[in-house]
């Protein structure tokens, strides 16, 4: 993914849904985050991933603080607290607009637009860069540039303070006859308009045979088609709630998102664990549901007229299988992506600059090892 594509992602994310785009928190998924509790967050990370890094390093954060990947300001926001001026970057104009109107009587925060590549600052334009759960989302050539960047707009003894994963962790994967579960829909929902949120009531049971632990990352996710061709590869996800045994059922609900244009589409729902597999890959059933998607005056609505098996394919009108095929749409566009403590050390330290901490953090998720960098700033 390059810098076009990558700003072109963010823009549309914080149009379609702008609070789970910056906090992709499953359950908050279709505009179900509270704008209160979505800026509580702010405060609550700066208290637990910030402050007390830059206490125990006698660290201050001085007169001019910059937010990098600041989407819709939660944390510029909270920054004012701590320092007089505080400015919020963002490659998404979506988000800096958002960003604008949600804290537009929030007195020394100010918020910028940059083109994903050069940041418009001057060179030492800032004391401490602050950046939490940005440059996991970024590909490694864009993190490596914005990490100059970074160090170029600070000041000679400034700091950066950036959170960025190191690796993910080893899943263990289950084994293939683990693999095997049914989906129930306990409800069908009766309309759907281009970009809505629905939450499916689901029903899902262990056929394998054994339990499918906590650990192993088992989830609920679904697709969305059109005719052969994958439109969303990821959309919603929904954890499974803890263990479920051989033959346990388990209720689960999970967030969806009706495709953003009318036509008609299939919703392909299936089981994944992650950095692992989809079970349709192992040879379990997904099931399938024909959703025409129109605008209200349409009278759109959700059949359940074909709910069928679907063995890793989509049944073609005579019965055959055929491959799913691709069609470029393939999921929200958010990815993840590590660095190494080596590189982001030998980066620093080619600038001139040391790391003075590299805690470990859970900002990335249960599947990857992440790091608090506080690196300060040096002459060259």
């Amino acid at each position: 993914m390059g810098v076009e594509k990558l700003r072109a992602v963010w823009d549309r994310l914080g149009s379609d849904d702008l609070l789970w785009a910056v906090l992709s928190d499953p359950e908050q998924r279709g505009g179900q985050w509270r704008i209160d509790e979505f800026l509580a967050t702010g405060p609550a990370h700066l208290d637990r991933y910030v402050i007390p890094t830059l206490r125990l390093h006698d660290v201050p954060f001085g007169q001019r603080v910059l937010d990098f990947g600041c989407g819709v300001g939660r944390l510029t926001r909270a920054l004012t607290a701590h320092t007089p001026a505080v400015v919020g970057v963002d490659i998404a104009a979506s988000m800096i607009d958002a960003a604008k109107r949600i804290n537009g009587d929030i007195e020394g925060a100010s918020f910028v637009h940059y083109d994903g590549r050069t940041l418009p600052f001057p060179d030492d334009s800032f004391d401490t860069v602050v950046s939490l759960i940005v440059l996991q989302h970024v590909p490694p050539a864009v993190q490596v540039a914005a990490l100059l960047e970074l160090n170029r707009v600070v000041r000679p003894g400034g700091h950066v303070l950036v959170q960025i994963p190191s690796y993910a962790k080893h899943v263990e994967g289950l084994d293939a006859p683990a693999c095997r579960a049914s989906i129930a829909l306990l409800e069908i929902p009766t309309a759907a308009r281009p970009g809505e949120a629905l939450r499916l009531r689901t029903r899902v049971t262990n056929l394998g045979d054994q339990p499918w632990r906590e650990q192993h990352g088992v989830k609920l996710g679904n697709h969305w088609y059109e005719g052969e061709m994958m439109f969303v590869q990821d959309d919603g996800r929904a954890v499974l709630g803890g263990d479920v045994g051989p033959g346990e059922s388990v209720e689960v609900e999970l967030p969806v998102r009706v495709p953003d244009r009318c036509g008609e589409f299939d919703l392909v729902l299936d089981l994944v664990q992650e950095y692992v597999a989809w079970w349709a890959e192992l040879g379990n059933e997904q099931i399938r549901i024909p959703v025409m998607v129109a605008d209200r005056s349409e009278q759109a609505s959700v059949r359940q007229a074909d709910v069928s098996a679907l063995p890793g394919g989509r049944p073609a009108r005579n019965g055959r299988v055929v491959p799913m095929k691709n069609s470029g749409h393939d999921h929200d566009g958010i990815e993840m992506h590590g660095m190494s403590f080596e590189l982001v050390n030998a980066l620093f330290r080619h600038c001139g600059s040391e790391i003075v901490s590299a805690g470990l953090d859970d900002l990335a998720g249960p599947e990857w090892v992440s790091r608090t960098y506080l690196v300060r700033a040096g002459e060259a």
